[in-house]
């Protein structure tokens, strides 16, 4: 069933993985339009100042480690504190992992990539779900999970292992999440960022992370249903 589509303007946003890659221009983005309000979760909150800066009271900062469910509840059990819905959840956070070929890839850094990039952001759901922050007579909710081409089984290469494996992976669950929550209101999407110029991919890439954010909120935005579908930030479909 295709979920209702939420109504952008003066919204509250969970975002995950605030301090990390293109994380920042999202806020910057976000906080442009009037009236949003984030909830950072951030591994690292007395590192968080630049974001605080952006938006003062309409940020709020909770620290948030997705590696840990224990970390994962009790950020939730902090937003259910102080909000009743959360309109939309972009899940960011993640890692890339060690750069590992066949010769070097370990059973560790897969498992912990995985740890990170796929049981974390099902993880960060079903936490606001059960607390009852998503979709329901509340309103509509949109969850965006920020995947990778590199997920993709039809449209790869080699190497990378464990990074291609979490992001395949967060692809079928983000999917399955779809046909889970769709009835009740929730919108799941997966996106594409692009090859973008950030830490991660050691200064190369094709596009800034502004256009990069940017084309990833256009699809969030424009009323075009998203439901279940893999996009890139040029509104392109990712095979899966």
């Amino acid at each position: 069933a295709r979920a209702c589509v939420v109504q952008w303007g003066a919204i509250t946003v969970a975002f995950t993985g605030v301090l990390i890659h293109s994380a920042m221009q999202w806020a910057r983005q976000l906080l442009a339009r009037p009236g949003n309000r984030i909830i950072a979760g951030v591994r690292q909150p007395d590192k968080a100042a630049d974001l605080k800066a952006l938006g003062g009271s309409r940020v709020q900062i909770l620290p948030l480690d997705v590696s840990s469910s224990t970390s994962i509840e009790s950020w939730a059990d902090e937003i259910k504190a102080s909000t009743a819905h959360v309109d939309v959840v972009i899940n960011n956070a993640g890692v890339y992992g060690e750069r590992q070929d066949l010769g070097s890839v370990t059973s560790e850094n897969m498992v912990s990539t995985f740890v990170a990039n796929t049981v974390g952001p099902l993880l960060i759901v079903q936490a606001l779900a059960s607390r009852g922050l998503l979709g329901g007579s509340a309103g509509p909710t949109l969850v965006a999970t920020v995947s990778s081409k590199m997920g993709s089984v039809e449209d790869t290469s080699t190497g990378s292992y464990a990074y291609r494996a979490s992001k395949a992976g967060v692809n079928i669950v983000c999917k399955a999440l779809a046909n889970e929550l769709g009835p009740k209101g929730v919108t799941v999407t997966l996106l594409h960022p692009g090859y973008v110029i950030t830490d991660m991919t050691e200064g190369r890439g094709l596009i800034d992370t502004a256009t990069s954010v940017g084309g990833m909120l256009s699809v969030l935005e424009g009323g075009d249903d998203i439901h279940g579908k893999f996009l890139a930030w040029d509104k392109k479909v990712v095979p899966w």
